[in-house]
């Protein structure tokens, strides 16, 4: 079947019977645009079509297929050449389709998968890959992401990200602690604070974020003793000016019910090799401490 002949003839055959493209095709139940394509000879009939096309051009299947008119006369029933015309055209039709299928396939493939990379993109831009923990304050008002790694553009340690949830404002801020390793998160029964622990280098750090402030403050670093410089120091331990302070290591464990005290574990080994264990209340509002307990050696 050649394309441009049986496009010919189709226009030709269609204007004779006094029909627009649109009505040809009403007849078919295909669209115009498929007539037209016929008619320039961009694509042949499909061969399901080429009967019914037949039917309404007042013509024969092999007219269309030679795309020739014939004298009545020679309309005879289809020749041994004409179904080999036919079962090549149809060949050629599946193999056409069969290239426009492999092409649209290979084509969905390539923005399937480009599409998947820049979401990976995105999710890794945003770090989602390196999500350590994710937790939404008791109002529901506040929620924290700790990321590990160089999320925000920070070589060491872990970033946090406060977001809260105010349709109004959408306020967000972000703290990255540089040489640490995240240890925790706790919040206050109010959900208006919490504490992030950290491991500085094997040295605890506790830091108490204010939500409603937006703002962030390091628990008193001076907690193992105290502000004062005193013989006695704090939970019994001397205070030595040229040796330093002993080295203590805090547990964060909870709040108090009022969101004004905080449970914190303590650890230390003295001079002499003993180690000593207990629990206090730490006020974060003016760093008093209260209620130490230590606990028996060995507990």
């Amino acid at each position: 079947m050649d394309n441009q002949k049986t496009g010919a003839l189709i226009r030709g055959l269609r204007k004779e019977r006094g029909l627009t493209q649109k009505e040809l095709a009403a007849k078919l139940h295909i669209t115009d645009k498929a007539v037209s394509k016929w008619e320039r000879g961009l694509c042949a009939p499909d061969l399901a079509l080429l009967e019914p096309l037949a039917e309404a051009l007042g013509a024969s299947v092999v007219e269309l297929i030679r795309g020739v008119r014939l004298a009545r006369e020679a309309r005879l029933p289809e020749t041994e050449e004409d179904v080999k015309n036919v079962i090549d055209c149809g060949k050629s039709e599946l193999a056409r389709k069969t290239r426009g299928f492999r092409r649209r396939a290979a084509l969905a493939a390539a923005c399937c998968a480009l599409a998947l990379l820049a979401i990976a993109l995105a999710l890794w831009r945003r770090g989602a890959f390196s999500v350590l923990e994710r937790g939404v304050s008791p109002d529901g008002k506040t929620e924290i992401i700790v990321y590990a790694g160089d999320v925000f553009s920070h070589e060491y340690g872990f970033a946090v990200s406060v977001r809260t949830r105010d349709l109004e404002t959408g306020v967000r801020s972000y703290s990255t602690y540089a040489n640490s390793a995240y240890r925790g998160l706790w919040w206050s029964p109010t959900g208006k604070k919490c504490v992030i622990a950290l491991d500085c280098g094997g040295e605890t750090q506790l830091m108490l974020r204010h939500l409603d402030w937006y703002s962030e403050t390091r628990l008193n670093a001076n907690l193992p003793h105290g502000s004062q410089k005193n013989e006695q120091g704090a939970f019994g331990i001397p205070y030595d000016e040229e040796t330093a302070l002993v080295p203590i290591s805090y547990e964060m464990l909870q709040w108090s019910s009022d969101g004004a005290a905080i449970l914190i574990f303590y650890a230390y080994t003295d001079a002499h090799g003993a180690v000593h264990s207990g629990y206090f209340w730490y006020f974060w509002e003016n760093g008093g401490v209260c209620s130490v307990l230590e606990l028996a050696p060995g507990a």
